[in-house]
C-alpha cells in the first residue's frame, strides 16, 4: 500500500494530479478504459435532461464530451491546464476551460447537468464544490457522479485520492448541497458506484 503524505497541502494534491494525469498519461490503460466506458453508458442510460446544456467537471481527455457532443448536447469540458490542452488538440470544435475546478464558478442556472466522473474523491472542498453545482444548475437539473467503491483503490499514489465515500455518505453529502437523491447504485464490473442526484428533483429515475 502506498504511503499517505502526512504534509498534504492543497499545493502537494495539485502537483500529484498534474503527475498522475498529464506525465502517467491516465486513460491509456485498459482497465482506465473500461471504467470509461462503464460511466459513461451508465450516465447515458440514467437520463440526461433533453438537449442538455452539460458541464463535464474533470473532462481529462474530453473523450465523454465529444460523445456528448456527437449525441447533440451542449457541452463545457474543465481540467487542469495541462490535461486541457491535450483535450484542444484531439476534440479542437469542443469547448473546453483550464482551470482549478474548485476555484471555478459560473453564473447561476447556467447548464442542465453537471458530470463529475471519479473526481468528488479528489476534491479537497467537496461540500463547496456542490453547493456550486447546485447553484449553476437549472431547476430540474441533475448531477452525476462515481466514485470508488473500495477503501484501498483510495490509497493508488501519494495524495492522488484523498478521501472514501461510503454510498450513505455521499448522498447525504448531496442532501446537505439541496440535491434531492435519484438514484444510487453500484458499478459492479469496475467496483465503483454511481449516484444521481437532481435540483428540486421529486420522481426517481426509472
Amino acid at each position: 500500500m502506498a504511503k499517505i503524505s502526512s504534509k498534504l497541502t492543497k499545493k502537494s494534491w495539485l502537483d500529484n494530479q498534474r503527475r498522475t494525469y498529464c506525465e502517467k498519461g491516465y486513460g491509456e490503460t485498459s482497465r482506465a478504459l473500461a471504467a470509461k466506458r462503464e460511466r459513461y453508458d451508465r450516465v447515458l442510460q440514467a437520463g440526461l435532461p433533453g438537449k442538455a446544456r452539460v458541464l463535464d467537471l474533470g473532462c481529462n481527455d474530453g473523450s465523454f464530451s465529444k460523445l456528448l457532443q456527437e449525441k447533440g448536447y451542449e457541452v463545457t469540458g474543465v481540467d487542469f491546464p495541462e490535461i486541457i490542452e491535450r483535450a484542444k488538440h484531439q476534440h479542437p470544435d469542443l469547448d473546453f476551460i483550464g482551470h482549478d475546478i474548485e476555484e471555478l464558478d459560473f453564473p447561476e442556472r447556467s447548464f442542465d447537468a453537471v458530470i463529475a466522473l471519479g473526481l468528488i474523491e479528489h476534491i479537497l472542498h467537496d461540500i463547496e464544490l456542490l453547493e456550486k453545482a447546485y447553484n449553476w444548475l437549472d431547476a430540474g437539473g441533475r448531477i452525476f457522479l462515481t466514485t470508488p467503491l473500495s477503501p484501498e483503490k483510495i490509497v493508488e499514489d501519494e495524495t492522488a485520492h484523498i478521501r472514501f465515500y461510503p454510498p450513505l455518505s455521499l448522498s447525504r453529502l448531496l442532501e446537505l448541497a439541496d440535491f434531492t437523491i435519484m438514484n444510487l447504485e453500484i458499478l459492479q464490473k469496475i467496483d465503483e458506484y454511481f449516484i444521481v442526484g437532481e435540483k428540486n428533483g421529486t420522481k426517481p429515475i426509472s
